[in-house]
């Protein structure tokens, strides 16, 4: 089904959309790794990561989810272009994040807790597409209380939001690369989120 805007979309999963400026935080505040910082910075300079989704998702995006995950390896994993549902229901996010499977890191495992949306061809349609893969989070786990978290990115501004139940929260704050002290800590405080749950 396609959805014209992220109104539609509401709307028809029948979610009650809120507004928030910022994620609720974790507590916990970590310096970005110095190695972290200056790859950044150089890629920024250097890197022609406007090329491409690809290119995005290579130099930008993946790195800094990869960098963040860091502190929470022990409990939970990021997947790229994993599959997820039955042969009937299934989609295949770009980024996931679940929790890590007790069998060891090739076997992916419930409960999905959150999914990262490129938006290389810009927000809106990111968004709509964001929305129906945390409702659809949301169903596989079987757990609408559960709070499933969604991520829409170009590679330099980052935007959040969370479903629980049938609400629909957007955080206004919006992360900037450029700021990536910043960035870094907000996908610090968004994966500790992930983490209490399990």
């Amino acid at each position: 089904m396609h959805f014209r805007n992220l109104g539609d979309i509401v709307k028809t999963l029948q979610l009650q959309y809120r507004q928030k400026m910022r994620l609720e935080d974790i507590g916990a505040k970590t310096a970005a790794p110095v190695s972290y910082l200056a790859d950044m910075a150089f890629v920024l300079e250097e890197a022609p990561y406007h090329a491409s989704e690809a290119a995005m998702c290579e130099n930008l995006i993946y790195p800094s989810l990869k960098e963040a995950w860091k502190k929470y390896i022990d409990s939970l994993a990021i997947w790229t272009q994993a599959s997820v549902g039955t042969s009937e229901k299934h989609f295949q996010p770009k980024y996931l994040i679940s929790k890590r499977s007790e069998y060891g890191k090739i076997v992916l495992d419930a409960p999905f807790l959150g999914v990262v949306v490129p938006a290389f061809e810009g927000f809106g349609d990111a968004w709509t597409n964001c929305v129906q893969q945390l409702y659809d989070l949301q169903q596989f786990n079987a757990n609408p209380a559960l709070s499933v978290y969604g991520i829409v990115t170009n590679g330099e501004l980052w935007e959040f939001a969370k479903l629980e139940q049938n609400v629909l929260t957007y955080y206004s704050q919006r992360y900037d690369i450029v700021e990536t002290e910043k960035l870094y800590q907000g996908l610090v405080n968004v994966l500790g989120l992930c983490k209490k749950q399990i």
